[in-house]
């Protein structure tokens, strides 16, 4: 089998990566483990088309009302040691159900969906990781695109949008510029900036959701004024949805 280009997107643990630089870095863990489930209990007043984040105690949640009746939540605990999905599966979902319960036991409405929730019914998604920056993107007729070359930890709630920003900005360049290796370098000239920025944030977002109970009550008390003074929501995360590509625009050469 020929091709005139090798595209790299096979994921976080990317083979292509390592064709490209055996020294690349490979993920990091986040120091975070992740878990979901669907609960029997609702929150009252939680608006149908609304998702809530709330920082507790010692771990984090998120939580949405479904459709039909009760909560889905996800809660990411910290945890030291780094572990599979696989291997997070193999203790008894019961088990780590009390581990859960207990950490969120002084939290609201963590703890009550907790209680509503089924030993049966957790999902065990194992450690959270990040990809830390990957100094070479290309080389020759190789390149790395989504995860492979950019994969944030899932705080940012990102990673599937860069994947295809990148995927449509590199077709682009593959388009408008004849020279593969020029294509290339205009390709991370164009996405490295972004994809960096989205992944500082949300390893800012991973030590947040780990600061402890006395951390986490000042951010509590601190974060009411925070959001209406200077930590603006559009200020915030305005550089998560303010990004358009010009499909039809034509791409030169950096």
């Amino acid at each position: 089998m020929t091709a005139d280009v090798l595209v790299g997107a096979d994921g976080i643990r990317s083979t292509v990566r390592q064709l490209i630089d055996p020294a690349a870095p490979g993920p990091r863990y986040t120091g975070l483990l992740g878990f979901g489930a669907h609960s029997k209990t609702e929150v009252p007043q939680a608006r149908p088309d609304t998702m809530y984040f709330a920082f507790g105690q010692h771990a984090f949640l998120g939580y949405w009302p479904v459709p039909g009746g009760g909560t889905a939540w996800f809660g990411n605990l910290p945890y030291e040691k780094p572990l599979s999905a696989e291997q997070a599966s193999s203790t008894p979902s019961a088990a780590w159900m009390r581990i859960l319960r207990e950490r969120f036991a002084g939290d609201v409405p963590g703890r009550d969906l907790l209680r509503g929730t089924g030993d049966d019914e957790l999902l065990t998604f194992g450690g959270l990781e990040i990809l830390p920056s990957v100094p070479t993107w290309h080389r020759g007729r190789m390149v790395l695109v989504g995860d492979a070359a950019h994969a944030p930890s899932s705080s940012s709630g990102q990673g599937a949008s860069l994947a295809v920003e990148s995927a449509v900005q590199l077709a682009r360049c593959l388009r408008d510029i004849p020279d593969v290796g020029s294509a290339f370098a205009t390709y991370e000239q164009l996405r490295r900036g972004r994809v960096e920025k989205v992944a500082a944030q949300a390893a800012k977002t991973n030590s947040q959701k780990s600061m402890g109970p006395v951390a986490t009550r000042i951010t509590a008390l601190l974060m009411p004024l925070a959001t209406r003074t200077f930590l603006k929501p559009e200020k915030m995360f305005g550089w998560t949805h303010r990004y358009r590509i010009d499909w039809d625009a034509p791409v030169v050469a950096a």
